[in-house]
C-alpha cells in the first residue's frame, strides 16, 4: 500500500529535496525497543520510493511509531494516523525477534501518514 508521510513538527524540517514529505510503501509492522526504559512499542516500517538524506545520514526506510496498537492496525488498513517519525539509517538491522533498537534510529519529528491512491 502506497503512503505519503509528512513531517509537521518541527515546522522547519525538510528533506534534501526541500520538502517535508516523502512517499513510500508499508513494508511491515515492527517493534522498537527503548534502551533506557526497556519498553517495546509497535510501529510500522516504511520502504521509501526514493532514498532520502538528512544531514549526512542516507536511508530508504522510515519507522513510524503510532500512539497505540489500534492506530497501527488502522494505518495498516489504509486509514490516516499521526506518528513519531524515525529515520532508519542504512546498515541498521533488526535484532533477534524482529526488534529495532531505538538508539540506532534518528528521530525526525512528528507527522501524519496518509494512504495514496
Amino acid at each position: 500500500m502506497k503512503v505519503n508521510i509528512k513531517v509537521t513538527k518541527p515546522k522547519t524540517f525538510q528533506f534534501e529535496n526541500g520538502t517535508n514529505e516523502v512517499e513510500g510503501e508499508i513494508f511491515k509492522p515492527a517493534e522498537i525497543k527503548y534502551k533506557v526504559s526497556g519498553a517495546i512499542e509497535l510501529g510500522i516500517l516504511i520502504d521509501l520510493v526514493m532514498p532520502v538524506q538528512v544531514s549526512v545520514i542516507k536511508t530508504q526506510q522510515l519507522f513510524l511509531q503510532l500512539n497505540s496498537r489500534e492506530s497501527v492496525q488502522k494505518a495498516l488498513q489504509g486509514k490516516s494516523a499521526w506518528a513519531d517519525i524515525f529515520l532508519v539509517p542504512f546498515g541498521t538491522r533488526e535484532r533477534i525477534g524482529g526488534l529495532i533498537m531505538e538508539q540506532e534510529l534518528i528521530h525526525l519529528g512528528y507527522g501524519m501518514i496518509v494512504r495514496v491512491e
